[in-house]
């Protein structure tokens, strides 16, 4: 089954699929593994043979302050990689980082958030549709925890909670992007 955003296709974090694997080690139910450019806390989302994740980029490669919407194949091959941002590798010590929010697709496109307030859309083959920051549209963040809001995904809108403050006047927005 798709798996195309943050607790599945009906929002209730349950599959249909069956015989799935139920233990896990370095050997057993495992098909294959992919070393990712660093770390990352979002959930994965699959659409057909693709799946869309983020990263945090890698100091070796040269992306020490990079933000990265990955897409793998099922058969563990990376075929592409954007940058999403730059900015923070660390969000509230230890608790995640600014590549922790899931994506979201459609079968068409994926559209990734990051903690540095950047949202994308790339076509399935990786080309940006559009991109744009949205503290420059709606506000800088000052939460503490960081932001890791995923894009939620209903008909052809997508929705993104946003939690920011300005000062003592802290606001909450539900905003509507595409």
């Amino acid at each position: 089954d798709n798996w195309p955003q943050w607790r599945g296709a009906k929002h209730d974090g349950i599959s249909a699929e069956k015989n799935l694997p139920t233990k896990w080690s370095k050997t057993e139910g495992i098909a294959w593994r992919l070393p990712l450019p660093g770390q990352g806390g979002a959930t994965p989302v699959v659409w057909g043979d693709r799946i869309f994740l983020t990263s945090l980029g890698n100091e070796a490669d040269g992306e020490a302050d990079a933000i990265l919407a990955l897409c793998v194949s099922t058969d563990g091959k990376i075929l592409w990689k954007r940058k999403l941002g730059t900015g923070s590798r660390i969000a509230r010590i230890d608790e995640g980082n600014w590549a922790s929010p899931s994506p979201s697709t459609d079968g068409k496109h994926v559209w990734a958030f990051c903690g540095s307030g950047d949202l994308a859309c790339y076509d399935f083959d990786g080309k940006e549709v559009w991109k744009f920051n949205v503290q420059d549209r709606y506000g800088k963040f000052s939460i503490q925890f960081g932001m890791s809001s995923t894009p939620l995904l209903d008909g052809d809108r997508l929705y993104l909670q946003l939690i920011h403050g300005e000062g003592k006047a802290a606001t909450r927005e539900a905003v509507v992007v595409a």
